[in-house]
């Protein structure tokens, strides 16, 4: 499941998905080429709620092999997942894998900017533990894998609601020195989300 590969590598893994993902961009940027729609999730509530749904519409999709890379940037040896998706999955799936990246240390370098699909390529995922979701972009005008998902996509006014930050935010510090992190808040990644995956 574990493959262990050098830079190299991970670009031509990443060749694979060239005409559809940006490998070098990170979130809030635009990290998807010509995708249909978007979909963003909390990353908690799709670890623990939709990873396992992933996997099984993956299998719906006839899809052989389940991929998780970790960001382009990762200097030295890089640690990839390949799921076998012919062999049989187990329904605790999704806790299985992330007790086991806990344990072999991986869920960092996956879950920062990394990537996942399946080798049908019809959606693609970006994952951020920094901002806290998971952007998922749709290929196919068909795919149904928001149907399988648990968990409900924020609409814009949803992620609004969540994620931007006023003044309010802040207590025990300057009204000056809360405006400026208002305003790196939310121009630097609310404002590009909404521009990015909402408009």
């Amino acid at each position: 499941m574990i493959e262990t590969i050098n830079s190299e590598t991970l670009i031509q893994q990443y060749s694979q998905i060239g005409s559809q993902y940006n490998c070098k961009e990170e979130l809030p940027r635009q990290v998807f080429k010509h995708a249909k729609y978007y979909m963003v999730i909390d990353i908690e509530a799709f670890l623990y709620n939709d990873l396992k749904d992933t996997i099984s519409f993956s299998k719906y999709e006839k899809s052989t092999e389940l991929i998780w890379l970790p960001h382009i940037n990762k200097e030295k040896a890089n640690s990839i997942i390949k799921l076998n998706l012919l062999k049989e999955i187990k329904s605790n799936i999704s806790y299985s894998l992330i007790d086991f990246f806990e344990e072999k240390d991986l869920l960092f370098s996956l879950l920062e900017y990394g990537c996942l699909f399946n080798d049908k390529k019809n959606w693609i995922a970006q994952f951020s533990t920094e901002l806290g979701f998971v952007v998922i972009g749709v290929f196919e005008k068909n795919c149904q894998l928001s149907s399988w998902l648990k968990s409900e996509p924020y609409t814009k006014e949803g992620f609004l609601r969540e994620y931007q930050t006023f003044q309010d935010d802040y207590v025990n510090i300057s009204e000056k020195e809360a405006h400026k992190y208002i305003l790196a808040n939310n121009n630097n990644i609310i404002y590009p989300m909404i521009k990015n995956y909402f408009d």
